[in-house]
């Protein structure tokens, strides 16, 4: 992973997340994210391991990935428009490097509530992308998928 080189389409950088700039999109693109959790999104931003990729021309935030405190790749996501271009795929590779080189085993999960994403996700780790492992249930060979619950305070 360390070695590849990680292309992004022609008009689109790599970057980071700005805490100030970005946190309402990336808070409100985020399925299982409620109002309280633009503190915590802002606080991911400033300091954990992030990246971004964006329109070179306007500096538009088209995709991105953070990371949890517990260390799983958080919130990997790209704007509808900007989908099947291979960005998604770019940011979390790049993601990966950067994980990497910090000695941190990068790793990810989806909610269950996110079938697509979960059997995409699957598909792609077992049959384009090399040197990813899916979980499997040692009985039935299923991926083992995590359901991710949020509780809120009252």
């Amino acid at each position: 992973m360390q070695q590849k080189d990680v292309l992004l389409p022609d008009g689109f950088e790599f970057s980071k997340l700005d805490a100030e700039k970005d946190a309402t999109l990336v808070n409100e693109t985020w399925t299982i994210a409620t109002a309280p959790d633009g503190r915590n999104t802002k606080s991911k931003i400033v300091h954990l391991p992030n990246v971004a990729v964006r329109r070179k021309d306007d500096g538009k935030l088209v995709a991105f990935v953070m990371l949890f405190s517990f260390g799983a790749l958080n919130h990997v996501y790209t704007l509808p428009e900007f989908r099947h271009k291979g960005i998604g795929t770019a940011v979390q590779d790049k993601m990966f490097q950067t994980l990497i080189a910090m000695g941190i085993c990068p790793y990810w999960y989806s909610a269950k509530l996110m079938e697509e994403v979960v059997a995409v996700g699957v598909a792609k780790s077992e049959e384009k992308m090399p040197g990813r492992k899916i979980l499997r249930h040692p009985d039935s060979d299923e991926p083992v998928i995590y359901d991710c619950l949020t509780f809120i305070r009252r």
